[in-house]
């Protein structure tokens, strides 16, 4: 898991080949997609590169924040405005900007590989996007949506279209363990009702025949079988 709260306006070529790199290795990259809207959204690198992938922020009406860039290179969006922060000998303060929105979609996508351990940097990056909330504006400068956490680490949703080359449609998944464990725990609930209905049914029949058979064998004065 890799977060990249930063934004270089030309293609290095090192760090080009370090994305490549660490793309190769299956980890999940995610960089800030930039905050230059205002002077024409230069292209950002690396939210640019293919397998990286790039947010943009929203402020807390959940709307694209004015300095968010625009562009293919945004899959989503997450806060990036009066971000709660800590700053090194500044204690905590409030910030604004991309760099702030990515840490949290890095976070989640280090939480969903925790959970679901299976699933590669790709297939992560999918689920991400996939999950992701519909965005309340109208634009490219939301991508896929807005990052919801806890629609990707519990959900298993279906395909979505988005852009191929950068590979941010979710593959079909395996079956969701947390359901699995609900169902069993089902299965084995029922199974006691029935063995809990079960014995009370023969407990009572027994009560039923004490009651009926025994009065009767003492009014008739039934012995026990004699050994000999």
């Amino acid at each position: 898991m890799l977060n990249l709260s930063v934004v270089l306006y030309a293609d290095h070529p090192a760090v080009r080949s370090a994305i490549a790199y660490a793309v190769r290795r299956d980890v999940v990259v995610v960089a800030a997609a930039g905050n230059l809207h205002g002077t024409g959204d230069p292209r950002p690198y690396p939210a640019a590169y293919d397998g990286v992938l790039g947010v943009g922020a929203i402020g807390a009406d959940g709307t694209r924040s004015p300095f968010s860039q625009t562009g293919p290179y945004v899959d989503l969006v997450a806060p990036g405005g009066d971000v709660l922060m800590a700053a090194p000998g500044q204690g905590h303060h409030r910030a604004e900007g991309t760099s702030y929105a990515a840490p949290f979609v890095a976070a989640t996508a280090a939480l969903l590989r925790q959970y679901r351990p299976g699933l590669s940097a790709v297939e992560v990056a999918r689920r991400l996007v996939a999950s992701a909330d519909p965005a309340p504006g109208r634009g490219d400068g939301y991508g896929g949506g807005v990052l919801n956490p806890y629609r990707a680490v519990t959900e298993s949703p279906e395909p979505v279209a988005d852009r191929p080359a950068r590979g941010a449609a979710l593959a079909v998944d395996r079956p969701d363990p947390a359901a699995a464990a609900r169902q069993a725990r089902r299965a084995t609930a029922r199974e006691r009702a029935l063995l809990v209905a079960g014995a009370t049914g023969a407990a009572a029949t027994a009560v039923l025949l004490l009651a009926v058979v025994l009065p009767r064998g003492v009014r008739r004065r039934w012995r026990p079988a004699d050994p000999a």
